[in-house]
């Protein structure tokens, strides 16, 4: 049992952590401590746990306690039964190889295709992050049933790495083998680890650390071009946006004949003999592939031919594409039709408004399903609510952890201030971008203004100041825009949208939203909704929010879609 835990500073964008744990009488205190790469320390949290039957724990101040679900009073609402879900895992039977299977990971973590990811490669030289590093952990340990892999060894590793890391895991786990994982530090251990820890020692050296891209690949575009000349070449460019080696012509007619094969378009060989970088190339692949979507509407499954089911129509999430619905659509069954919405600007009712006659066409004149990922899930609930006494019935609503804090976020100035400031000093911290808020504009002309000069700021910053592409800062622009909208909501405007609800609740935010807006570190069990939905049935998830598009929590989303699906006929 977790007594009391406490967080005293943020975990840091990069670098090494390192966790302690010290056996006590009472259980076991845990420290959590950053590693600068001069080798001191920071202690960054700290908690303690026991085994021992103490009931519920006192309360100590400045010390966040768990929080017990809810079983009456405002933000409750019973949970949905569970039903069996088909779990994805690797079966050594099935002839698929560990290669092959940890490629398909990968590559849909990390946004490649599998026919562009290098083998020999540095993950991190192809663009990993820390969330695609976490994406991939989890995936490996749950398909592959093995026990925990340290993120750290993802990031350093090529896929010929984690091959060999994963097969050796499943040998040893089939009795084939030795075991991969290290055995826990004796007590002796950790009580000398600790005791260095809190002198403020220097640790040892740490292995240094492999150079990472230059600016790494956004987009697919990037990704496909980034890998093509990465595989055929033998060596990883510094970045998408860094200059070029001198390649010869042969090198640069395989590179040409690779990305024709890919896009289905003749790309000259003279292209890629002339880019000085790779964001030309990536240009023109980028507009062939950007023709997968007609108008506002990504296909992801269309309607198999005698297929009377609904159509799904899934919403982007805040600043970002519908194309993160592709897993769930591997899992809903195939006879039903699956599309994506894409993101486009304006207020939430003019967006809405702005879908409705191709929700309508591709409706094939049979019921919908609408639903979304965060931010998503509000413009479905809008689209809903226009589509109230139309030809197009809607027959239910699927919210993918969409949710409001608990305590709502203030609409006065003193809020919007500390909230700009929170922007800007994640923008400094993330990304280098020095944007010193204006607090005089936002006082006289208010936060719309401000995000009008958010995006001329962004429009003409100096990218060879912070190695930032116009891809990568408006995908935050458009998802500080996004999130906005969905903080000021107000559920009580789609009160008399009477429709049955899945909501499907993730166990808590991610850290990145709580920083930016802290109230999300509380969020009640219905996540806002029951105050007007009637029909509201919720779906408890495991992992935070950033894991719901993911294996195995979408699984878990597809079998209940499905089922409600089943039960509409």
């Amino acid at each position: 049992q977790l007594v009391a835990a406490e967080e005293h500073q943020m975990l840091p964008v990069n670098g090494e952590i390192t966790t302690v744990a010290h056996r006590n009488i009472g259980g076991l205190t845990i420290t959590v401590h950053g590693v600068t790469e001069a080798g001191t320390t920071t202690l960054l949290a700290e908690g303690f746990a026991t085994a021992l039957a103490l009931g519920a724990p006192a309360a100590v101040p400045g010390v966040q306690n768990p929080q017990p679900v809810a079983e009456e009073g405002p933000g409750y609402a019973p949970l949905s039964d569970p039903i069996e879900v088909e779990e994805v895992r690797w079966d050594p039977a099935s002839g698929e190889s560990v290669e092959d299977r940890l490629r398909a990971i990968v590559s849909e973590s990390m946004g490649y295709d599998v026919d562009d990811l290098p083998r020999e490669l540095p993950l991190i030289d192809l663009g990993l992050d820390s969330l695609m590093g976490m994406r991939i952990k989890n995936r490996v340990e749950n398909d592959f049933q093995i026990p925990p892999l340290q993120v750290q060894a993802l990031r350093d590793a090529s896929v010929a790495d984690v091959v060999r890391i994963v097969e050796e895991a499943v040998a040893a786990k089939q009795g084939n083998g030795t075991p991969l994982i290290e055995p826990v530090m004796s007590v002796d251990a950790v009580e000398e680890a600790e005791t260095d820890v809190r002198e403020g020692t220097e640790l040892p050296d740490l292995p240094e650390k492999k150079e990472g891209v230059g600016v790494a690949p956004r987009d697919a575009a990037e990704r496909m071009v980034f890998g093509t000349w990465a595989t055929i070449t033998g060596k990883a460019p510094a970045g998408v946006t860094s200059t070029l080696p001198e390649i010869t012509e042969d090198v640069a007619k395989q590179i040409a004949e690779r990305l024709s094969d890919r896009v289905g378009v003749e790309i000259d060989p003279a292209v890629v003999t002339d880019a000085a970088t790779l964001e030309p190339l990536a240009n023109v692949v980028r507009d062939v592939l950007e023709t997968e979507v007609e108008g506002n509407i990504r296909v992801l499954r269309a309607r198999p031919e005698g297929s009377t089911k609904p159509s799904v129509f899934m919403f982007h999430p805040a600043g970002g594409s519908s194309v993160v619905f592709l897993p769930l659509a591997r899992r809903l069954p195939e006879d039903i039709p699956v599309y994506g919405v894409e993101r486009l600007e304006g207020t939430l009712e003019e967006r809405a408004a702005a879908y409705i006659d191709e929700i309508r066409e591709y409706s094939d004149g049979r019921p919908v399903v609408l639903g979304g990922w965060s931010f998503g899930g509000a413009l479905a609930y809008e689209v809903a609510s226009q589509l109230k006494d139309t030809d197009v019935e809607v027959a239910y609503i699927a919210l993918l952890d969409t949710v409001q804090p608990s305590e709502p976020i203030p609409d006065t100035m003193e809020e919007t201030k500390a909230r700009w400031e929170r922007y800007s000093e994640f923008a400094k911290r993330t990304y280098g971008l020095d944007f010193p808020v204006p607090f005089e504009l936002l006082e006289t002309a208010g936060e719309e203004a401000m995000l009008g000069m958010l995006e001329q700021f962004l429009a003409t910053t100096d990218a060879s100041e912070h190695g930032l592409a116009a891809g990568v800062l408006e995908h935050q622009r458009a998802s500080f825009v996004d999130n906005r909208i969905l903080d000021k909501l107000d559920f009580a405007r789609w009160a008399e949208v009477q429709l049955p609800v899945l909501l499907f609740r993730a166990e808590g935010m991610h850290e990145g939203a709580i920083e930016l807006e802290p109230r999300y570190a509380h969020i009640d069990p219905d996540g806002g909704w029951s105050a007007i939905v009637d029909d509201l049935d919720i779906v408890q998830l495991k992992g935070d929010h950033l894991a719901v598009p993911d294996e195995p929590a979408i699984g878990v989303i597809g079998a209940h879609m499905a089922k409600r699906i089943d039960e509409l006929e």
